[in-house]
């Protein structure tokens, strides 16, 4: 199996889903949690990935297992000319929160491909399932556990 590029606890079990999609304000929100194990005494386990200024999305709303890997150069230019075009201005111009293609293996559900400037995972353990809601309430207490991508930030900068 593929090294996980986002820090996802028990990535084969979890269950992932496209909560929000929003073209006008580029942004995406998938949700993923992994069900209690009760021989274990763990309990649900939530996160939230967050992706700003996001320019293209392909696979499907929902699935099972999240193996994430960075996508390259090639594969940005094939999917979307114009994300590599903005990405190499952007390096050019020294900015560093450029385009960059997320790329999701699902196991059976076919392969995600997310283009985006910045990411941030929220993550949360509950003893009883919580209830999603529209406000953004829910997640605003939750840890950042990978975040990348924005204005002065170097890329890649995981550690919290």
């Amino acid at each position: 199996m593929t090294q996980n590029y986002f820090p996802i606890i028990d990535e084969d079990k979890v269950f992932c889903d496209v909560t929000g999609y929003d073209r006008t304000l580029f942004n995406t929100k998938l949700r993923v949690y992994r069900e209690p194990d009760f021989k274990s005494n763990m309990g649900f386990q939530y996160y939230l990935i967050d992706l700003f200024f996001c320019i293209y999305y392909s696979g499907p709303l929902f699935w099972q297992g999240l193996v994430a890997s960075q996508g390259t150069d090639e594969e940005m230019r094939q999917l979307a000319p114009h994300a590599w075009d903005r990405k190499v201005e952007m390096t050019a111009e020294g900015r560093d929160h450029f385009p960059k293609l997320y790329c999701i293996e699902t196991g059976d559900a076919g392969p995600v491909k997310i283009i985006a400037g910045a990411c941030r995972i929220y993550a949360h353990n509950s003893p009883v399932p919580l209830a999603f809601n529209d406000d953004g309430e829910w997640f605003g207490h939750w840890d950042i556990v990978f975040e990348e991508g924005f204005a002065g930030q170097p890329f890649n900068e995981v550690g919290f």
